[in-house]
């Protein structure tokens, strides 16, 4: 199964809103919450976890000055794939003093799960304020325009591309 995320966040009167929203089944978004001026989103998977054959495609969009916070509702779990996999493609473009805290919930991997993940950021870097980026237990530092990343775990079997 294909599910897809399409969000592009404005800012509009020193607010941040939803520009563009679109998602299939299983996701739902909960209602947008407003703080100051920083929108919160919550993701919601209405499915057990994730089986083999699943394929997630997100697409953030913030636009320049707009403020985001995106998390989920609950933990994903991980099911016993047998030969296949799973896979999530993240795609995040970040303009002129933009803002984005993504804070997805923990992974439970069961026994003979398999899932690829590929993170792509998009930054205005002449933008950034503060040069670093940070996402479920990576640094990364900017070295000119291109992210160069390393686990915190000390591990080089990853990396930011």
């Amino acid at each position: 199964m294909v599910t897809e995320l399409k969000l592009w966040i404005k800012e509009e009167q020193k607010k941040s809103i939803l520009e563009e929203c679109f998602f299939t089944s299983p996701l739902k978004i909960g209602m947008p919450q407003k703080n100051k001026e920083t929108l919160h989103l919550i993701l919601m998977m209405a499915s057990p976890g994730v089986l083999k054959g699943d394929s997630f495609a997100y697409d953030i969009w913030c636009k320049e000055n707009s403020k985001v916070l995106i998390t989920e509702q609950s933990y994903t779990k991980l099911f016993d794939m047998g030969e296949g996999t799973a896979e999530k493609n993240l795609n995040i473009r970040l303009e002129k003093g933009a803002s984005l805290f993504y804070r997805p919930c923990a992974v439970i991997p069961f026994r003979g799960s398999w899932f690829d993940g590929m993170t792509q950021v998009e930054l205005d870097v002449p933008a950034l304020s503060q040069p670093c980026l940070c996402k479920c237990g990576w640094t990364a530092c900017l070295v000119g325009a291109m992210p160069v990343g390393t686990r915190t775990d000390g591990s080089d079997k990853y990396g930011i591309f």
